[in-house]
């Protein structure tokens, strides 16, 4: 039997009605769904999750975040009904829901964007240019680049601690592309993980902390945090993340959420 499945981001006002699309109903008339994708979707699934069950006592809605990729890994094998991502479906994944039966919608939800971190007492980082973060992050680093001399001959020779999400995240898959060209691209020796406020604080915590991560975690810790500027595309202008019309005018570093569904 071929089962429907939405992948998306959606205006909140529209969230409700899918959630009711694709809910299953138990026996004793309880509605479950089953949410899961990208951690920088995940605040706002749940804030959606626990709205709806306000309409809907009766609505059961879990929500967790294993990544974009696992979300779409989980969307494909049947087990959730409702999958957030950062990025658009790869060809291998939609292929897999095919195989599987399974047909989506792609919604885009809103523009997000992603800042670059270095521990408050980090004095020498004000902008990086998109050459030296190449540097720094490409796969090619690894082992090889680990003082911030070698980035820039200009900055002191003191040691680089990186955190970044995992390569299978969204967050992550963009940010190679934008920044190497190539997805994936990315260095394997930096500390991962797919809660995004763990990066924020590994980068708190450390005085040699590097981190990229999603705006809206940043902005909650700006007052933490060293917020680097980034070389604009034209390489005329060092623009930081915040204010956020930087992102929303795609002068940093923005990108489209998703949700599948």
């Amino acid at each position: 039997m071929k089962q429907f499945r939405l992948f998306y981001l959606i205006p909140l006002l529209l969230i409700g009605h899918w959630m009711t699309g694709c809910a299953d109903r138990s026996e004793g008339g309880e509605q479950q769904v089953s949410v899961d994708g990208g951690a920088v979707g995940f605040a706002l699934a749940l804030a959606v999750a626990e709205e709806y069950q306000k309409v809907d006592p009766k609505a059961r809605v879990g929500v967790a975040f294993s990544g974009t990729g696992g979300g779409f890994t989980r969307l494909c094998n049947g087990s959730i009904d409702i999958a957030v991502a950062s990025r658009v479906i790869r060809e291998s994944e939609s292929k897999a829901c095919k195989r599987a039966g399974i047909e989506y919608i792609e919604l885009p939800m809103g523009l997000d964007g992603l800042a670059l971190v270095a521990n408050k007492n980090n004095k020498f980082l004000k902008c990086l240019t998109r050459k030296e973060l190449k540097t720094l992050w490409e796969a090619d680093a690894e082992g090889k680049i680990v003082t911030w001399d070698q980035v820039n001959p200009k900055f002191p020779k003191e040691r680089i601690l990186l955190f970044a999400p995992p390569v299978d995240s969204g967050t992550t898959d963009y940010f190679t592309q934008s920044i190497t060209k190539r997805r994936g691209n990315i260095r394997s020796d930096y500390t991962p993980s797919f809660n995004q406020n763990t990066l924020i604080q590994g980068v708190i915590g450390n005085a040699n902390g590097f981190a990229f991560a999603g705006i809206a975690f940043v902005m909650q810790n700006q007052d933490k945090v060293n917020v680097i500027g980034l070389e604009n595309l034209d390489g005329k202008e060092c623009v930081k993340p915040v204010p956020i019309e930087n992102v929303k005018r795609n002068k940093y570093l923005s990108k489209i959420n998703y949700t599948f569904r």
